[in-house]
């Protein structure tokens, strides 16, 4: 067939010859299928989509720049034969899309070459001619395959145009698909077509890059991110490829990633220009205006659109907008909700305070009154400080600001206050003592006592308002709540509390720092109780339960409920760095200690370390931080960085105001790792520290029975572990008794008791399975680890647990600590200083015979044949340190 040939006429005018057209004088350029560019990204998902789609019509509608034809023009690349692809401009009027149609169905090798279709010439009118319609009917129906027609451009068209697009899509044969690629929804009957089933839609979200596909795309055109940095790359751009592409060029040389990606909209002057020419230049004023009023809210519910731009018809702007350019998407019940698309509404933010910085803080005002009225003072705040409203900031702290922080919204409050100045505020106890609860809220004492101070002064000078009392009390016995729970010495008068309301929350805190756990139980099973509990607050009372379990020695549950704790917060968006935040990944962090998972250990420690640090150095919580992530390293391999850990945890100032069951847990830990590296002088010096402090408990019964096991003195190791075994010592810890049961398996295997140890070991393996843990199983010594082994198989309900110890144990790959005497540690920590053995033989204050015994023992249970293996040897398995630093 002819292409590129000159158009015989130009449609309606210039004699009889040029009002019929033949699909042969249509330039060729218009049938040509786009080629993908060099930097292509295929997309199967989408590919995939439109070839599952079994509708007449697809409709691809988007915005520029969302790859609608690379896409479309993917597909039919597959289906070279069966595809026709034309290419739409303004100046197809009638005649000429008729003529364009055609001879697109004609580059396939569908349409035989005997067809009509080859050879029918376009009338002047033709779709009003149905004698020239019938034919093309007739000549359709009778193709022998399925043929797809592409129309590209639609949006190009005019009216008089899309009347033949309408006539095609309405009276399509089975023979015949069409697919419309359009950045607007065109005036057609898709209405129709979508009710009765024969219309499949591809739209702007569904062409948006997934996180995937832009690290694809990424790793094609040269940027390195991290995968939170294409999460904020895709979250900016809205997965809108020609953003993500031209990101990527300026990512590719840009020298900080972060400090460009936070404002991308802002940064990248080729997106700027792209939004400018491609998008903002072909809508009305008056919408670029409402553009501009409503880019201060994310999510616009109808009636805020109005009260923002003053423009009564906003909404169906908005509407015209969601159905003509996907450039706002509608949500939500009645799909009453807007939001516009990220890149451009930061866009739009940044031109409306360089073109109309006047107007700025009147439109943060309306929102402001808006979410007021509408009762959603946390929005109404941001606004206000966002138009250096300080009034009208204070004046809604005062009514609101008290539940705006028990709502996790501390940090906006303080962030609005910012706006205010120190003056202003001093003369406001009522704000202050808001700003002192707030300031608790992320751990800030010391700035949240200064707040506390200032209110008193105020009203002190006569500055208090019966209004603001209430809200200074409870202020100052939140204060003493913290201050109690963070710096009160045990067994000492706490500070006078005060009142602390009706808040069960604030309850369950006190009782779970006066240790009172059934208290705090049932203070936090009532918060969950209640019906209409917002989601912040059960995170935050699921927290304060899983402690309260903690406590009363249920572990498992603890565990659960901690971590639920955490998934409830995540999607609150206010949880991570709070209180209840850094509370529930810490005890998650415990259990994943003792369900053998270092790693996940040290992680959530991290995300509870900027939380700690703010209380500083006198944080009751630092030992236990400080334990849990020393014996986390210690169990990754890192022997002497997890000792020098844990000797600052038991060694801290902090350590003193610790409640019990914390310094059990540090000493337990610390006298575990003391044992199996051998220091039996340092195991001994953590007795003595926790002597006081734990007498009469399971915990320091355990400790003290191992030193005379360790020197097989089984008798008198067995009766100082009698207690625990037979429950009339109480366990601060519940996973003390499966410790002791295997002290217990150790010592009658020492003693050739083979039947006891047997008996031993099932129930530390019982214990160790009721509460949920594995540590203690893997730790265990290499006597009470090969019984293990050798009962591997044996049929009963523990073999699996015992399984996945050894598994675990196999897996870190660490070896047994060889056991050492006092005298061989003492020999060893010298021998790195490769001084004589003669001269280590004096400072010791024994023969150079004895110090050459205690080197070949050294050599022995360290596999070494020389005294640089040796040394080697064991600084890999962390031997090196002192004793007395354990």
């Amino acid at each position: 067939m002819e292409r590129g040939a000159p158009a015989s006429g130009t449609g309606r005018s210039g004699g009889a010859a040029a009002k019929q057209l033949a699909p042969h004088t249509v330039v060729a350029a218009k049938l040509a299928r786009p080629r993908p560019s060099p930097v292509h990204l295929h997309r199967p998902r989408l590919t995939a989509a439109l070839e599952a789609a079994t509708t007449p019509v697809i409709l691809v509608s988007a915005p520029a720049g969302y790859g609608k034809t690379s896409v479309v023009a993917e597909f039919a690349a597959a289906h070279p034969d069966e595809t026709g692809w034309l290419s739409l401009d303004q100046r197809d009027d009638e005649p000429r899309l008729w003529a364009g149609v055609l001879a697109a169905l004609c580059t396939t090798a569908v349409v035989p070459p005997d067809s009509p279709l080859r050879t029918l010439r376009v009338p002047e009118s033709p779709t009003a001619d149905a004698e020239f319609l019938g034919r093309v009917d007739t000549a359709l129906a009778a193709l022998p395959g399925r043929v797809t027609l592409v129309l590209d451009d639609v949006h190009e068209l005019d009216t008089a145009a899309r009347v033949v697009v309408d006539h095609l899509i309405r009276r399509l044969p089975d023979t015949v698909g069409v697919v419309l690629l359009t950045r607007r929804d065109p005036s057609l009957s898709l209405p129709r077509l979508r009710l009765s089933g024969r219309l499949r839609e591809v739209r702007s979200d569904d062409l948006a890059m997934t996180a995937a596909e832009v690290s694809e795309l990424l790793a094609t055109l040269g940027p390195d991110l991290r995968p939170d940095q294409v999460a904020v790359l895709v979250e900016q751009t809205g997965g809108w490829p020609a953003g993500v592409r031209l990101a990527a060029q300026s990512l590719a040389v840009a020298a900080d990633a972060d400090a460009y990606l936070s404002d991308l909209a802002g940064n990248d002057r080729a997106i700027a220009d792209y939004l400018v020419s491609e998008i903002l230049s072909r809508l009305p004023e008056r919408t670029v205006h409402l553009l501009h009023a409503v880019s201060i809210c994310d999510q616009l519910p109808s009636p805020l659109a109005v009260a923002l731009t003053e423009i009564e018809d906003a909404a169906e702007i908005l509407d015209a907008l969601e159905r003509g350019s996907g450039l706002v998407t509608a949500y939500g019940p009645g799909r009453a909700q807007y939001r516009v698309h990220p890149l451009l509404r930061s866009h739009m933010q940044a031109s409306l305070r360089r073109t109309r910085p006047h107007a700025v803080s009147g439109i943060h005002r309306r929102a402001a009154d808006w979410f007021l009225a509408h009762d959603r003072p946390v929005d109404a705040v941001r606004h206000l400080r966002a138009a250096e409203d300080v009034p009208g900031v204070l004046a809604l702290l005062r009514e609101h600001g008290a539940d705006l922080v028990e709502g996790g919204y501390g940090a906006a409050v303080l962030d609005a206050l910012a706006v205010a100045p120190a003056g202003l505020l001093d003369a406001d106890p009522q704000v202050l003592a808001v700003a002192a609860y707030a300031h608790l809220g992320r751990g800030e004492l010391a700035a949240a006592r200064h707040c506390v101070d200032r209110a008193d002064r105020a009203e002190a000078d006569g500055r208090g308002s019966p209004e603001g009392a209430p809200a200074l009390a409870l202020a100052r016995a939140r204060l003493a709540l913290a201050h109690d729970r963070m710096f009160h010495p045990p067994g000492t008068e706490a500070l006078p509390l005060g009142p602390l309301g009706a808040d069960p929350l604030l309850q369950a805190q006190e009782a779970i720092a006066a240790s009172h756990a059934e208290e705090a139980e049932v203070l936090a099973r009532s918060v969950l109780d209640e019906p209409g509990t917002d989601e912040f607050a059960r995170a935050r009372a699921t927290a304060l339960l899983a402690a309260a379990t903690g406590l009363r020695g249920r572990f498992e549950e603890m565990a659960d409920l901690a971590e639920h704790a955490s998934d409830l917060g995540s999607g609150t968006g206010r949880w991570d760095d709070t209180e209840g935040g850094t509370l529930a990944v810490v005890l998650t962090g415990y259990a994943d200690l003792m369900r053998c998972r270092p790693e996940e250990t040290l992680a959530g420690l991290a995300r509870a370390d900027e939380y700690a640090a703010r209380l500083g150095p006198a944080l009751v919580l630092t030992p236990f931080l400080e334990a849990l992530r020393a014996a986390a390293r210690f169990d990754l391999g890192e022997r002497e960085a997890g000792a020098e850990l844990m000797h600052r945890a038991r060694t801290t100032t902090a350590v003193d105001r610790a409640r019990d069951e914390q310094i059990a847990l540090v000493a337990m830990l610390a006298h575990g790792m003391a044992v199996r590296l051998g220091h039996r002088e340092g195991a001994g010096s953590v007795v003595s520290w926790a002597s006081t402090r734990l007498a009469g408990s399971a915990e320091l019964a355990v400790m003290r029975a191992t030193g005379p096991a360790l020197i097989s003195r089984f008798d008198a190791a067995r009766r100082l572990l009698a207690p625990v075994l037979d429950g009339t010592a109480p366990a601060g810890l519940p996973w003390t008794p499966v410790e002791a049961w295997l002290l217990e398996c150790a010592i009658a295997l020492g003693a050739a008791r083979q039947g006891r140890a047997e008996r031993a070991l099932a129930s530390a393996l019982r214990a160790a399975r009721e509460i949920g843990v594995l540590r203690p199983l893997t730790t265990a010594t290499a006597a009470v680890t090969a019984l293990m082994r050798s009962r591997r198989g044996v049929p009963g309900e523990l073999d699996a647990l015992a399984a996945e110890a050894l598994a675990v144990r196999g897996r870190d790959g660490l070896p047994d600590l060889p056991t050492l005497t006092e005298r061989e540690h003492a020999v060893l920590v010298h021998l790195p200083s490769l001084r004589p053995l003669s001269e280590i033989a004096t400072e010791l204050g024994v023969s150079a015979n004895t110090v050459k015994t205690h080197v070949k023992a050294l050599y022995a249970k360290l596999g070494a044949v020389s005294r640089r293996e040796a040394v080697e040897s064991a600084a890999r398995l962390g031997l090196l340190r002192s004793p007395r630093e354990g």
